[in-house]
């Protein structure tokens, strides 16, 4: 009999490899600079932000500086990443998937455009 946390294991190596989630409607995917627009666009929505830590950002330099820090997780390794919410529709970013892998688990947070 396989042993209990063999698909927790599973599921964590296939977070920590940088694979793109494929949906008929939506892909997954890490961060790249070219995401700025997108960002900026639904991370300064007050509406959008609401109940997130962060403020809406001021400007495309706070989109871009996300992004970095994005991009620098996934180098690096961390535990922590960001995934970006790709809608094929409309041909741009909506959003963003947030998990950090935490005691045994994976702690999830997400972020979506309000005018989607």
């Amino acid at each position: 009999m396989p042993h209990r946390l063999t698909p927790c294991l599973d599921r964590m190596a296939f977070w920590h490899s940088g694979r793109v989630i494929d949906t008929h409607r939506l892909t997954l995917r890490p961060p790249s600079m070219a995401d700025d627009a997108d960002v900026f666009q639904y991370g300064s929505q007050t509406e959008t932000v609401r109940y997130l830590q962060w403020n809406p950002l001021a400007n495309g330099n706070e989109a871009r500086s996300f992004l970095m820090r994005s991009i620098t997780q996934w180098r690096a390794q961390e535990r922590t990443r960001v995934w970006m919410i790709f809608d094929k529709e409309r041909q741009g970013v909506i959003g963003s998937l947030r998990g950090t892998v935490a005691d045994g688990g994976l702690e999830v947070g997400f972020v979506v455009n309000s005018l989607c």
